[in-house]
């Protein structure tokens, strides 16, 4: 019986991957994105995801994953203990990540030049619909050699705008270019 039980929760673990790989291709797909946007993934792009566990939630349209979660796409990529993917299978809203800390690197076109931003904080929220990330509790978010601290950061990826705030404050270092004399 235990076998049986074992193997159970082995196939439900595959199958509940497997099907969010073609969530997140949704949720990241071409369709997702504006025209004018350059941060797009085609369906030939690899997505790849590993956690400890996955579990369909019994809230509605929801999946969570405990343990090790990774989340891999080819200019995209997270590293959480925690994920809940929140909305329709087919149409997800919210990707919500927890851990100490959780990671995020990201690579997209603005203004015809590839940003390079990471981010990190013990919560991290992408809302799909507004196209924006949330990072919650010691927030730090990295753009080239330019940092921000705070407390909560709100990062627009289509506008690329942050807002910071929080009761410590907020702290910016700002590269400055060498100004050569002629």
């Amino acid at each position: 019986m235990r076998n049986s039980a074992r193997n159970h929760n082995k196939s439900h673990f595959r199958t509940r991957t497997s099907v969010l790989c073609g969530v997140v291709l949704a949720l990241l797909s071409p369709e997702a994105w504006t025209q004018d946007q350059e941060f797009q993934i085609s369906s030939e792009d690899m997505i790849a995801i590993r956690a400890d566990q996955a579990w369909e939630g019994s809230e509605p349209d929801t999946v969570h994953f405990e343990g090790n979660f990774e989340m891999r796409v080819h200019d995209w990529f997270v590293k959480a203990d925690r994920a809940t993917l929140e909305g329709k299978m087919d149409s997800p809203e919210r990707l919500v990540l927890q851990g100490s800390p959780v990671r995020m690197e990201l690579s997209h076109t603005v203004n015809g030049r590839t940003e390079q931003v990471s981010g990190e904080a013990q919560e991290i929220v992408y809302d799909r619909q507004d196209e924006l990330i949330y990072l919650n509790g010691s927030a730090q978010l990295t753009q080239g050699e330019n940092v921000l601290q705070s407390n909560s950061i709100e990062y627009d990826v289509k506008a690329n705008r942050f807002r910071a705030e929080g009761d410590t404050g907020v702290r910016i270092q700002v590269a400055t270019e060498e100004v050569q004399d002629l």
